[in-house]
């Protein structure tokens, strides 16, 4: 006789306020804060309105390309320019008093792998045109200096793959495990490219590497496991979520499947997982988003939600990381190919029913 058992509750999403002129970037526990343009913003009221904080000067095509406020209230800014990337850091989030603290003569950013840790604050390059190296940034005093945890020798894209294990085209994520107390860090893209890696403050160590089955972008921390969602496609085109057990290491999948590919995923308050997946750049998927529940042992899919041609004519997905808020989600959507014009959503977060499962 099948035997009832506790899950999950079945959420409910609902778009409560969007600023499509927006990119935003980082929630800081009260304030919002994001870009347009050279120009940082904030707000106080949830997204609802945005103030202008402190414009970067530089050439037309001048972007902040990503924001931290850090535990000491200091705040780091990455912005491009020129063919060039420069950190800037303020001691305050006033946003008046701003000293250059990394300069790096091609662009990068990461908007997954730009956090910061007790191990101190990392950055990973992404889609980075870095003429010979992709690297993990460190800084150990609170972003005022950086120097390389990690590097490997870049490689953008194209066949034949490059030959060697250090060869890489960008950094996916950089994430803190707060239940072992260790970074873990996802690269990809081809097969020898898409790897994981953890760091304990000591040495980096590999995990896992060698084909699609090891590519992801953003992970989910559990006491019991670690659950990875795939940033590539199965032979039948649905993504697959993987698991590694905690103690063994013992990678599986579970059983269901995500319609489409993920970039982002959030672990929220009740400590159950939403994965949302993105259609991104493959033409024969669906345009929309799906959400996904996810606890350590299974998936359920909860919602859809559809493009919003109002200001994206195209595809749409999440790319930036989802920060909660109560009863709020917020991120962002994209729309493709412009990948990097980003429009800032609010979600408010609802219970639409209580779930169970039979098991």
């Amino acid at each position: 006789m099948a035997e009832l058992v506790p899950a999950f509750r079945y959420l409910s999403l609902s778009v409560d306020h969007k600023a499509p002129d927006v990119e935003f970037y980082f929630f800081d526990g009260n304030t919002l804060w994001g870009a347009i343009g050279p120009t940082l913003v904030r707000s106080n009221d949830r997204g609802k309105t945005w103030a202008a904080v402190y414009t970067f000067q530089g050439a037309d095509s001048i972007r902040i390309r990503g924001v931290l406020v850090t535990h000491t209230g200091a705040m780091l800014a990455i912005v491009l320019s020129d063919k060039t990337t420069r950190m800037f850091r303020s001691p305050d989030t006033t946003g008046s008093n701003w000293a250059e603290v990394m300069t790096l003569n091609y662009e990068s950013y990461n908007l997954k792998g730009f956090t910061e840790t007790p191990l101190g604050i990392f950055w990973g390059e992404y889609l980075g045109y870095s003429p010979d190296k992709v690297h993990v940034w460190r800084s150990t005093d609170d972003g005022k200096t950086w120097s390389s945890l990690i590097d490997w020798k870049f490689h953008y894209t194209g066949y034949p793959e490059p030959v060697g294990e250090d060869h890489i085209r960008h950094v996916h994520a950089v994430q803190w495990d707060p239940h072992e107390e260790k970074i873990w860090i996802a690269t990809g893209d081809l097969d020898s490219q898409c790897r994981v890696y953890t760091y304990d403050g000591r040495s980096v160590t590999l995990v896992g590497s060698g084909d699609q089955t090891w590519r992801y972008v953003y992970m989910l921390f559990f006491p019991e496991c670690v659950i990875l969602p795939t940033d590539s496609l199965t032979s039948a085109g649905v993504g697959s979520v993987f698991r590694i057990h905690r103690g063994t290491g013992h990678r599986d999948t579970l059983p269901e499947r995500m319609s489409a590919l993920s970039y982002t995923s959030v672990m929220t308050d009740s400590n159950v997982g939403l994965i949302f997946t993105s259609p991104e750049s493959h033409i024969s998927q669906p345009r929309h988003i799906d959400v996904y529940e996810v606890v350590p042992d299974r998936m359920a899919w909860i919602m859809r939600i559809d493009g919003y041609p109002e200001y994206l004519n195209t595809n749409v997905g999440f790319r930036s990381r989802v920060f909660q808020d109560g009863e709020y989600l917020y991120t962002d959507l994209v729309g493709v190919p412009s990948y990097m014009d980003r429009h800032f959503v609010r979600f408010k977060l609802g219970n639409a029913h209580s779930g169970r499962w039979l098991k």
